[in-house]
């Protein structure tokens, strides 16, 4: 499995440099400053019929937007979003909100119990829907920060991602004897799949991509000395079963 010539990854990162970047279940994060009260979360018309959101709490410090991620990633890629048909606050779970025909606008009110930094995390890039948060008065409301970030998802809702990591080194052998009969019997349902490996006994990075059951890797980079060497993987397809792989990743250290 780990010398299948079936795609040139160097054209791939040279047209994508950020292919090999891991990937998330939301594409938007941003970070406000927002006095107590009610604010409105706007959209326009965009590709999808509703957009998942969700507002959090933000502690200052420089990490902030690192817990952010960590904890909007299971909550979009783990739990069912609910229907966004009150007043929102701040909390853990996602919302939808329902996108309107077009040349009309929809709004759901963001219950905001104290002053302070809430960040704002959204399924789709907020310019996808032209989506703006304004005050009760209006009043538009400019992130403090943002980041975008490459998505796991598309807009076919029966396609979904599973990403999984772990610290340690993996088994070639163990390796291949999990993904060599796992594309053979579900290729066609994984129209995805890429990652960075920590192989026992080397040195250097193992990156990959594979397209359904055709595959390719390499070795990369040396790992930099005050680098973590964290194995990441990322499927994107159909009927993917994340217990399954996780217990199939898990099997693969050494």
């Amino acid at each position: 499995v780990l010398d299948v010539g079936g795609f040139d990854l160097d054209r791939v990162l040279a047209e994508r440099p950020d292919f090999l970047e891991q990937e998330y279940s939301f594409e938007w994060a941003g970070i406000f400053d927002l006095p107590a009260g009610d604010a409105l979360l706007e959209c326009g018309n965009g590709p999808d019929p509703e957009i998942g959101f969700m507002l959090l709490p933000v502690n200052d410090g420089a990490d902030a937007m690192e817990r952010v991620i960590a904890a909007a990633e299971p909550a979009f890629a783990e739990h069912e979003a609910s229907l966004a048909d009150g007043p929102v606050a701040p909390g853990e779970e996602v919302s939808r909100l329902p996108v309107p025909e077009a040349g009309s606008r929809n709004q759901v009110v963001l219950r905001i119990p104290q002053a302070g930094r809430y960040a704002l995390v959204t399924e789709h890039g907020p310019e996808e829907f032209d989506l703006v948060l304004r005050l009760a008065g209006g009043q538009t409301v400019q992130h403090l920060e943002s980041r975008a970030f490459v998505a796991a998802h598309s807009h076919d809702e029966q396609v979904t991602s599973v990403g999984l990591s772990g610290d340690g080194e993996i088994s070639t052998e163990k390796l291949n004897d999990w993904l060599g009969p796992l594309l053979a019997t579900q290729g066609q349902d994984i129209f995805r799949m890429k990652g960075i490996l920590s192989i026992e006994g080397q040195d250097r990075r193992f990156v990959f991509q594979s397209v359904h059951m055709l595959m390719d890797g390499r070795l990369d980079r040396p790992w930099k000395p005050e680098e973590e060497r964290r194995n990441e993987m990322v499927f994107i397809g159909r009927n993917l079963d994340r217990e399954q792989l996780q217990q199939g990743f898990r099997e693969c250290f050494v």
